[in-house]
């Protein structure tokens, strides 16, 4: 799809083999000898216009029927948004699922989150908007966005619940989920990964970037008025603060990746030598990368060919 084109189309990866294989486009009143190169990202407006604009309003009619059923005096229809959350427990929670649909689950459940989250900043952007920043009137947005927020949660937590029961799945499974993500993480960093950076997790959970980003930066630059000392300066402060954020929550995210590696190495150096003392503090991002090459357990080399869609007992959760 179009969602998957913009970031591959501008991976490392594509980039080599298209250095390598591209076929030229001859200049019909050029030489035989000359052509130019076309670069993949010749077809990134096509791939934009195809999928991120509709995607992008696609979301942005999602923002407007939850701002509309938060701000509705007839909470019928702030219900059924509600309450169509809990459909899922009846389309997943008595079928049989084995641990890759489960794993296929929770990367949509974060997923899904996360955009639930993107739409209720939006909402509270334009309700702030509406009422010039009055503070006060934020109290009353507390409880709808509490509901809302609560009922993903819960409806999480019984759905892995049942799937977990009746399926036999033991809980330390999520254990192995998480390993799965720490290692793309890592992987990310190498000095020539197959994907850019955070690539590898948006394919392992279906996350599209762009069409929340447009979302996001149409609705804050309608929300936000420019005061009269506003200047070009305060923007690229205001640019630098965010690039800055961005670089030190990659730095955290990739901590946390390798320490979750790390606990992994340490407990399988206990269980293969019981007599090797433990290993105290953090190694280098570079042995952490290597030893993320080495998760030599079956279960943890089939989760790792496991992405969102792919077919997993003849179907995709």
């Amino acid at each position: 799809g179009g969602g998957g084109a913009i970031p591959y189309l501008h991976s490392r990866s594509a980039r080599t083999r298209a250095a390598k294989h591209f076929t030229k486009c001859i200049d019909p009143d050029s030489s035989p000898g000359t052509g130019v190169f076309r670069s993949p990202s010749c077809t990134f407006e096509f791939s934009l216009d195809r999928s991120a604009l509709c995607h992008s309003t696609l979301v942005f009619f999602q923002a407007i029927t939850l701002n509309v059923a938060i701000n509705s005096h007839n909470q019928s229809l702030f219900t059924i948004v509600v309450s169509n959350q809990f459909v899922e427990l009846k389309g997943c929670a008595f079928k049989k699922f084995e641990k890759n649909n489960l794993f296929q689950m929770s990367c949509s459940d974060i997923r899904e989150r996360f955009h639930q989250f993107i739409l209720l900043l939006v909402v509270i952007l334009r309700n702030m908007t509406d009422v010039l920043w009055d503070f006060a009137h934020l109290h009353q947005l507390v409880f709808p966005l509490a509901i809302v927020c609560c009922s993903e949660v819960l409806v999480d937590w019984i759905k892995h619940a049942f799937i977990t029961k009746f399926n036999s799945i033991s809980p330390t499974v999520y254990k192995e989920y998480t390993l799965i993500l720490a290692r793309d993480v890592a992987d990310s960093r190498h000095h020539l990964p197959a994907a850019d950076h955070c690539d590898l997790v948006s394919r392992r959970m279906g996350f599209i970037p762009l069409p929340l980003a447009v979302l996001l930066i149409r609705v804050v630059c309608n929300s936000v008025t420019s005061p009269s000392y506003f200047s070009p300066a305060l923007l690229v402060i205001i640019f630098l603060c965010v690039l800055s954020f961005k670089i030190l929550l990659g730095i955290v995210l990739l901590g946390m990746s390798c320490s979750q590696l790390n606990f992994y190495q340490e407990d399988l150096s206990d269980i293969t030598s019981p007599l090797r003392p433990a290993r105290s503090g953090l190694p280098s991002t570079p042995f952490i990368a290597h030893q993320s090459n080495r998760l030599n357990n079956p279960s943890l080399q089939q989760l790792h060919t496991i992405d969102r869609y792919t077919m997993c007992s003849n179907r995709i959760v």
